[in-house]
């Protein structure tokens, strides 16, 4: 896609990260491409969703959400970043997010890093759906921390 053909949509980063970070799978979040709301949609119910299915593929794009198999690249790229030998085992043997974050928690340090290093791995996955959706952001990004 030609950078004419990209449109601009003043998306907070941050928002798209917390969206492809969703934990809850009944909770489907859309991108709106006139305003760069992000909208979390927990079924037909909700009273945003008229709106936005009667946009979707137009005004309102569904932001997919990381997949298990990301997340578990994610957890051992960190893992195998750690120094301490103990450290570095609790994470690489944990089964589940759950059980990363309880190995974490001894460890504020690394938690914190835990943090930032996923938010990064995220934002490249969003940036990337979002060039692929040829969206550009003129919205910034303070992903400190966005998710968990």
């Amino acid at each position: 896609m030609t950078e004419q053909a990209k449109r601009a949509v003043p998306v907070p980063l941050e928002a798209l990260i917390n969206a492809f970070q969703n934990e809850r799978p009944e909770r489907q979040h859309y991108l709106d491409l006139e305003n760069g709301d992000v909208f979390p949609i927990t079924g037909p119910d909700d009273e945003d969703w008229p709106e936005v299915q009667a946009g979707l593929g137009t005004r309102f794009l569904p932001v997919p959400v990381s997949a298990g198999a990301e997340l578990a690249e994610d957890m051992r790229a960190f893992a195998a970043l750690m120094t301490q030998p103990e450290l570095r085992a609790a994470l690489l043997a944990a089964p589940d997010l759950a059980a990363f974050r309880a190995a974490l928690l001894a460890h504020p340090v690394q938690r914190g890093q835990w943090l930032v290093f996923r938010d990064n791995r995220v934002l490249a996955r969003v940036l990337s759906w979002m060039a692929a959706q040829g969206i550009e952001s003129n919205a910034g990004c303070n992903c400190h921390h966005a998710g968990s």
